[in-house]
């Protein structure tokens, strides 16, 4: 036979292989973002929705070395990026929309490449890992059918119009700053679309200040887009070095519709009283002032309120770029005078812990809602809520309040005058109430007559302290020890002699309440012996 014949010990391995099952090669799971999982249908259609998008602003670089132009940049940049501030959203026009949508295009379709190029790599790594095609037929024809899939999500998105993309036209802007730069980013050294990347903003605002002469000097401002890479707005203003204020507005007044990306309008509105509620379109938008800033134009519905003063309404139409202020003064409402009397007159009426006078009187009914309590010797108390109706809401419009206080001023016409309140008479006639001041006058007196020896008592060892404590001193050499006992003893003394006055001073005092009290019942029996009876 031709050739050299093989070692029999490779002639053993190669049957052995031949022979052998190679291992299972277990798939593995598809990876997040993959084809085969939930990250493929999460990017497919694209769809950008972002609710906000971050807006830098970046220091204004300097033409020239001159020294005392070097805080120019700072200073126009952070007066431009307070009034910036002012602007609430961006509209995304159509040559942003364009790019947003293309853009999100371009990221599902990075996704599923990643997802086919990973699934393209599994199945390799099934074919080529020694195992027969006929022996992993469930994970094959899996990856065949995940990679035809990507492919055709490829090929749909290289069809798909970006028009047909669903991108968020209106954005909250909302500032980015990076930490140790304060509230400003870096100048682009290179060009603004490394800058704006470099920072992670959507939107760039950056600019230049040339000197034209020692005093005056020329600052232009740019508003670039990230997603568009274009500069969506330019502005240009003159002035000296001490008007920084006066170029920083009129940079932003070039500025202001790029940012907003339409057309806006700005309107103030100011309201006395100064508690009074601005509302535009049902929205709270301040209090005593509301301001729309930089909104779209259009009708706006403004309301005025105030409790206790009629609302006014006004429907504004805003033109485009128009500055408006508005002052509206709302009129008091007339003030609501409600009766209230009671059976029997003369009660003590309580509004809250404030004493009003005696019934029949009049009281206002248009303030909150407070606890009426009327009281009445020999008569228990009575306690109802005024003024008897709702109180006036805050945000009532101007035909409520009205009708609110018309009801207020003729609620007797229409329901008829109820008549007094009619308080409940008391229980115990009046011989045992004499009787039950009298006790208590009694037992106010009797304290105060066992209180008075405590005093008097004190006030005698106090004197007595004393006078030992002065005869120990001119003794032949005191010791300074015993002295200050005994001087401890006469201030313990002394204080509860004090405090034991001021015991019995007020059983004094609380006993003559009394007194009085046993005597005013005594004097009201006789004037209206008929009012013990029960009800």
């Amino acid at each position: 036979m031709g050739g050299k014949r093989p070692p029999l010990s490779g002639l053993i391995l190669i049957a052995f292989l031949a022979v052998s099952p190679a291992p299972a090669q277990t798939v593995p799971p598809p990876p997040p973002g993959s084809s085969e999982g939930s990250g493929a249908a999460e990017v497919f259609p694209p769809r950008d929705e972002a609710e906000k998008a971050l807006l830098g602003v970046a220091r204004f670089e300097l033409s020239g070395e001159a020294v005392p132009d070097t805080y120019l940049g700072d200073n126009i940049a952070r007066l431009l990026a307070e009034k910036i501030a002012e602007i609430p959203a961006h509209y995304v026009g159509d040559p942003e929309r364009d790019a947003l949508a293309a853009a999100a295009v371009a990221a599902a379709r990075r996704t599923v490449l990643m997802s086919l190029d990973d699934l393209q790599s599994r199945r390799s790594a099934l074919l080529f890992s020694g195992s027969l095609p006929h022996r992993e037929p469930a994970g094959r024809a899996s990856l065949e059918a995940s990679i035809e899939a990507a492919r055709m999500k490829l090929r749909d998105l290289d069809l798909l119009n970006p028009r047909d993309v669903a991108v968020r036209r209106e954005r909250m802007l909302v500032f980015s700053a990076p930490k140790g730069e304060g509230e400003l980013l870096l100048p682009p050294a290179i060009h603004p679309p490394r800058a704006a990347e470099r920072a992670g903003v959507d939107y760039l605002v950056h600019g230049t200040v040339d000197a034209e002469t020692e005093d005056f000097f020329t600052a232009t401002a740019y508003l670039y887009g990230t997603f568009s890479g274009l500069t969506l707005g330019s502005a240009r203003a003159t002035g000296s070095r001490g008007d920084t204020d006066r170029v920083a507005a009129d940079l932003f007044r070039g500025l202001a519709t790029a940012v907003a990306g339409r057309a806006w309008a700005f309107l103030r509105v100011s309201a006395e009283p100064e508690d009074a509620e601005v509302f535009a379109d049902d929205v709270l938008i301040g209090i005593g002032e509301g301001r729309l800033a930089f909104v779209a134009p259009g009708a706006y519905q403004i309301r005025v309120a105030a409790p206790g003063h009629h609302s006014r309404e006004e429907t504004l139409e805003l033109a485009p770029f128009a500055v408006e202020e508005r002052r509206v003064e709302l009129t008091p409402m007339d003030p609501a005078l409600l009766r209230v009397d009671s059976d029997p007159p003369g009660a003590a009426a309580y509004l809250g812990a404030l004493r009003m006078g005696s019934t029949p009187l009049d009281l206002s009914g248009d303030g909150p809602s407070q606890i009426l309590r009327l009281e009445a010797q020999g008569h228990k108390s009575l306690a109802l809520v005024f003024p008897p109706r709702a109180s006036s809401s805050r945000a009532s419009s101007a035909r409520d309040d009205e009708a609110r206080a018309e009801a207020s001023r003729d609620a007797s016409a229409r329901d008829g005058d109820p008549g007094p309140y009619r308080l409940p008479r008391d229980l115990f006639p009046w011989k045992e109430r004499i009787e039950s001041k009298r006790k208590s006058f009694y037992r106010a007196f009797g304290w105060f007559v066992l209180s008075v020896p405590a005093p008097v008592l004190l006030n005698g060892l106090y004197q007595n302290r004393v006078f030992g404590y002065l005869q120990y001193l001119s003794g032949p050499s005191p010791d300074p020890r015993v002295a200050r006992g005994m001087a401890e003893k006469a201030d313990f003394l002394y204080h509860a002699y004090f405090g034991s006055l001021f015991i019995s001073g007020s059983l004094l005092v609380n006993a003559v309440q009394k007194l009085f009290d046993y005597i005013h019942t005594g004097e009201e029996s006789q004037r209206h012996p008929e009012r013990w009876r029960k009800d």
